[in-house]
């Protein structure tokens, strides 16, 4: 199973969502995440009053944040700023992410972290040192 960039912030509980994907897998079957790093949440993108051109990796906001709203559409896809429907997304910290996965019986191979932007949003910040994106692998327990 393969989960890519822009997925898990939808779900606002990690837990219900890895055991669908749980449910889904055969045992032994292989998860596959390659998602923006958690990191990412606590930097202003452009645009946010809280940016500052001259100290993009600076946190601004809580790791530990878990609800975000806006209309500014979805820049990820579309690689443009705009007007939308408001709609919700939700971050995660790196613990909920893992323990949603082992608590659905998914046990955790492997973990790389990147300083390469995957989402066209953190460019000024791409190869900076700073974490931008992740793989995850899993692998669900047999029986």
């Amino acid at each position: 199973m393969i989960i890519t960039i822009g997925a898990l912030c939808w779900f606002k509980e990690l837990d219900r969502f890895f055991a669908v994907v749980a449910k889904c897998m055969k045992p032994g079957g292989v998860i596959v995440i390659n998602e923006q790093h958690p990191c990412t949440n606590m930097l202003a993108t452009d645009g946010e009053d809280l940016c500052d051109p001259e100290h993009r990796k600076e946190c601004l906001y809580s790791y530990f944040e878990h609800e975000w709203t806006g209309n500014e559409g979805m820049y990820y896809m579309t690689q443009k700023r705009y007007e939308s429907k408001t709609f919700t997304d939700f971050t995660h910290p790196m613990s909920e992410i893992i323990s949603g996965m082992c608590g659905s019986g998914i046990v955790v191979t492997g973990l790389q972290e990147f300083d390469h932007d995957i989402t066209g949003g953190w460019e000024t910040v791409d190869r900076s040192g700073f974490p931008l994106s992740m793989i995850l692998l899993g692998r669900k327990e047999s029986l």
